[in-house]
């Protein structure tokens, strides 16, 4: 299941090489940058995509380079030296990355043709009522691919509830998942005491595993909570980039898009803007992640 979650952000990457090219020729290469080292690397990255990389090099005369980062303020500085064309990160990152350098929101996945979901609070069940205080202390299993899961959903719902809201603070121990249905399986085996998953993955339980769906509750939900997007420089050619988001979402319709969508458990991907995580990015003001 660490592989699913892992090629996903894969997925995403290669959508990632057709949005934006600020570059400074029409020859040079198009730079993609990961605010995320511990995922993947260039090389698996471009092995991975070489047909989806190979049909894009050959559309824009321009090969792809993937550029790995680990420091938020040297990818800000980079964005502002416009070192970087496109890149992806987690949610929270792409926040704090949009508040210090020009890059907005292009595109994102969708899954069960939304490109939002329903994050879910999950623990095992037990015989006596467990409130949201019950849980300091014990053990947090959440979702490090998007950034969400494990950032900030668990925090608005422990501020709502006046409880601190920090993770590492309130839980004794926290582990990042790529799989949220690796975490409900180690939830039940007792190897962690709660963990954060999406709605749709105990669909799939229900589905799949009924006996696993009986050994957990739901202790809260929130929805509405949209999938990290894929970001773009925001000074870019508006002309070319429309014919390259174009090209990218027809890529999507051919057999060979629809075979990688199988293979990274998504059905398609869709245009955004800034005003799409406006909700959310007022959950990461409030939770102190940017400046009001």
């Amino acid at each position: 299941m660490i592989v699913v979650l892992r090629t996903s952000l894969l997925f995403m990457v290669l959508i990632l090489s057709t949005l934006s090219v600020g570059a400074q020729s029409d020859k040079s290469d198009l730079i993609c940058a990961i605010l995320n080292p511990d995922i993947a690397t260039p090389k698996t990255v471009q092995n991975a995509f070489t047909p989806l990389f190979g049909r894009l090099t050959r559309g824009t005369d321009r090969q792809i380079k993937v550029i790995i980062y680990d420091d938020l303020e040297q990818t800000a500085a980079d964005l502002h030296a416009r070192k970087i064309d496109f890149g992806y990160t987690g949610i929270i990152d792409y926040f704090r990355l949009e508040a210090k350098a020009p890059i907005k929101p292009s595109l994102t996945l969708m899954r069960n043709s939304q490109t939002s979901y329903e994050a879910c609070l999950v623990i095992r069940k037990s015989k006596g009522k467990i409130s949201l205080a019950d849980l300091q202390g014990k053990r947090l299993g959440y979702i490090s691919f998007h950034k969400f899961y494990g950032g900030l959903f668990p925090q608005i719902l422990l501020k709502q509830h006046k409880l601190e809201y920090k993770l590492d603070r309130f839980f004794s121990y926290t582990a990042g998942y790529y799989s949220d249905i690796s975490a409900v399986q180690d939830l039940v085996i007792g190897k962690i005491d709660v963990c954060i998953v999406s709605r749709n993955t105990l669909g799939i339980f229900e589905a799949t595993a009924p006996w696993i769906i009986k050994k957990v509750e739901v202790l809260d939900c929130q929805g509405g909570l949209m999938f990290a997007p894929i970001f773009q420089h925001s000074d870019l050619d508006e002309e070319l980039n429309r014919t390259l988001q174009s090209e990218t979402l027809k890529f999507f319709t051919t057999p060979q898009g629809e075979q990688f969508m199988m293979m990274f458990k998504v059905d398609g991907v869709k245009l955004v803007t800034s005003s799409d995580y406006e909700a959310d990015r007022k959950r990461a003001r409030a939770l102190g992640y940017i400046q009001p």
